[in-house]
This record gives C-alpha cells, structure tokens and sequence, in this order.
C-alpha cells in the first residue's frame, strides 16, 4: 500500500514537468535547434530513464547533428522502451535510418526487418518495403537465404517400376533396389552472397558467392528395401563463385550481362566435379514491363577421381516475359542444352519449354505463382539400347506464400513440383513428386 501511494506522489511530480520539458524538445526540433533538444531530453531522461518520447526526439536530434552511431543507440534504447506497436514502429525506422545515413547497410535492414513485426496496416507494411527497397539499392553487399523440408517420393532420382527389359530379350529384368525411386525427407538450403564492385549510369559489375546444399532422410519403407542405406549417401553440395557485369552496350534496345563462373560440386560427401562456365545475355525491351531474352552459356566440367566423365554444355535459351494489364507476371522460356561427354554413351540433347505466371495481388492473403513445363531427352547412342534412347517429360508446380503471417519479414511458403518422365528404355521411366516447406523474404 505504501508503494502504491509513493508511486502516485512520483507521477504526480514529474508527469507535469516532463510534459512541458517534452513539449519544449520537439517545439526546437522542429525549429532545428538540435543540440538544445538534446539538452533538454537528458534532463527528461536523468528522471525517468525510459521515457520514449523523450529518447526517439533526441534520437531525432542526434541523427540531424550527424551523430549517427549514438543515434542509431538511443533509437534502439527507445525501441525496447516502447509500449505498443506504433511506438516500436517509429523506432525501428528511426534507427534504421540512422545505420544507413552511417552508411551501415546491413544494420539497417535488420532495423527494418523489426520494424516489420510491427506494421498494423497495408501503408506502413508498404513504407517499410519501399525503406527496405533503397537501403538494398544502395547496399553493395547482397544476401539471400533459403531454406526449406521437402517430402519427396523419389530422394535418389529411381525409376517408378523395379521390372523392365532389354531391347531384344523376352523376359523381364529387375532392377536393383538402390535404383528404384526411394522415399524420404529432404533438406536442403542455399546462400547467396554478392558484393558490387562498381556502379555508373551504365554498368554494374558485382562478385558472387553461391552455397546449396541438401540431404535427406529415408523413410521407413526405403530403409526396408536397402537396409544400411543413409540420405547422406545421395546428398549433393555446391559452390559456385561468378563475376557478371550488367552493361547498357546497346541503351536502345536494352542491358547486356557477361558472366564467368567457377566451381566444385560434391555428391554423397565426395568431390565429383569442378566446373568452369561463361555467359552472355541480352534483353530486348519491347514495351511497358515486357522483354525479349537471348541467352547463351558453354560449361566445361572437369570429374574428379574418375567419379565423371568430363563433359562441355553449350546452353541456350529464349525468353519472354510481360507484366501483364493487372500487373500479373508472366514468362514462357525455350531452353535447348547439348551435353558432349568423353563418355559417348552419355552425349545427349535436351529442349524444353516452361511457362510461367505470377499473381500480382494476394488471395486469401497469399501469393500464389505457378508453371507448367514439357521436354524432351535425347541420346543418339546409349549402351543399353540399339539406336539410342529417347525420353519424354512433362512438369509443373505451384507455390503459396502466406503473406499475412510474417515475422522479421519472412512469410512461410509451400511449394508442389511434380515430374514424370517416359523413356523408350524402360528403366529410366520416373516419376516424382515433392512438397517443400520454407520461408519466404518479402523484401
């Protein structure tokens, strides 16, 4: 009881003197009066050491002074201060603000990150976007993560029937049980790091690092078929590091890219091959949000320990894509891939093409996006057949990201692939389907 009263004396006291003193610290900031509003938010702050608006206006004040570090400190010390949504809002952006004015790029995206935790309505969930938007557009340091759980029918890439038959033979063949398709989990994630070298009204040229990795985990039933079996023993990794330059070469029809690419790959823990690759591309702008794409790449992969046989990839690929009227995007892409190998069994060429579309807006508050695809595999000679093999394959998915659930500014999304392949050698008819489970950035 006697706490309670001297608590009503306390706020009694104070709350007078600190409601002028405050209204006193924002009246000279708003005249520019910096280093005064500092000096009368200490005294504020001397009594009562959590007082928000005392710490975001001198917060305020120390960002126009240039004292961007103790800014960006005092904001934070006025984030954890707040009482509510609104208050938590205002500091987080402030704090951002003043990490990016000390041109501390990567500090003021998490700030903004938290700041979106925060936003209760579609204009400030839209501010903080656009904030996000130009700390990244000056940020010469990229980042992207992804990672997801995908169950899957297939974890080894096996054919759908463990009976097939030789060209020539009349009786039915079985398949060992490793090469069977094997169900399972898959884990898998990536990061993706750039830097920007350079920038000028033309070019831009940046260095890149790229990290995947998956394993799996087989299920039951897979464990029973090959008992001893482990996921690790299909588990890939990769690391690719590229330099690209985008370049205004012809700034009338649209940019240039030039890539070069270097990297290993590893498949079930051991180094499988090494890789070097080029690339050129150019897009031709035909409108409003619309283009026209030419690609082209060659790869030389390099086996490692005889794992591979070495092999060059001459890519190229076609695109169009359009932001349609009610700004949903879509792409159709023709891709043609021609694989030469020192292995002339595994010499093959592969055309596909896939069609893309993306809702613009939400429904039911998710984003949904989708595509459908069709190819075609072919080997002019391949050792378990008399005239080579061919496949047929079609694929498609979709993918739902829920927007409306979000924390730090990642929405949970769930993504269908399916695949079914059809060859004239039996074995390699497949067919898979995997549901993959993630986290989504919306920035």
């Amino acid at each position: 009881m006697r706490f309670l009263l001297w608590t009503a004396v306390f706020v009694a006291w104070f709350a007078p003197a600190s409601a002028d003193l405050q209204a006193d610290a924002e009246a000279a900031l708003t005249a520019g009066r910096s280093a005064e509003v500092i000096d009368i938010t200490d005294e504020i702050l001397a009594d009562i050491p959590v007082d928000f608006p005392a710490l975001f206006v001198k917060a305020a004040a120390l960002s126009d002074l240039g004292r961007f570090g103790d800014a960006a400190q005092t904001a934070g010390a006025a984030f954890r201060a707040a009482q509510n949504d609104a208050e938590r809002l205002q500091a987080a952006r402030l704090a951002s603000s003043a990490h990016f004015r000390a041109r501390q790029y990567a500090r003021a995206e998490w700030w903004l990150r938290r700041a979106s935790n925060h936003v209760n309505t579609p204009e400030e969930a839209a501010n903080v976007f656009t904030e996000f938007q130009a700390v990244r557009r000056e940020n010469p340091l990229g980042v992207r993560l992804n990672f997801g759980v995908a169950p899957s029918n297939n974890i080894n890439g096996g054919a759908e029937s463990e009976v097939f038959r030789l060209e020539g033979l009349d009786f039915d063949l079985f398949l060992p049980p490793e090469q069977v398709a094997l169900s399972g989990i898959e884990y898998s994630g990536d990061v993706q790091l750039s830097y920007r070298l350079s920038r000028s009204a033309t070019q831009a040229t940046r260095l890149g690092v790229f990290l995947y990795g998956r394993t799996y985990t087989p299920s039951d039933s897979a464990k029973d078929s090959v008992p001893g079996i482990s996921g690790s023993d299909y588990s890939l990794a990769l690391l690719d590091i590229s330099l690209a330059q985008r370049r205004l070469i012809f700034p009338q029809v649209g940019p240039t890219i030039l890539s070069g690419h270097i990297g290993q790959v590893w498949f079930g823990g051991d180094a499988f091959w090494q890789y070097g690759k080029i690339g050129v591309g150019q897009d031709f702008m035909i409108g409003d949000g619309s283009a026209i794409t030419l690609q082209a790449a060659v790869e030389d992969q390099r086996g490692i320990a005889g794992r591979q046989a070495d092999t060059r990839i001459t890519s190229i690929a076609t695109g169009y894509r359009a932001t349609l009227a009610n700004r949903d995007q879509m792409q159709v892409i023709l891709n043609c891939q021609l694989y030469d190998t020192d292995a002339f069994e595994s010499s093959f060429e592969d055309y596909s093409i896939v069609f893309d579309y993306r809702l613009a807006r939400p429904v039911f508050g998710i984003n949904w996006g989708g595509f459908l695809g069709a190819g075609q595999t072919t080997y002019d000679d391949f050792f378990l057949s008399l005239d080579g093999r061919r496949d047929e394959y079609v694929f498609g998915g979709g993918s739902a990201t829920w927007t409306d659930i979000s924390y730090f500014g990642f929405s949970p999304r769930v993504d269908l692939t399916a695949e079914r392949r059809r060859s004239d050698v039996d074995q390699f008819s497949a067919s898979s389907l995997q549901v993959r489970f993630g986290l989504e950035s919306n920035f």
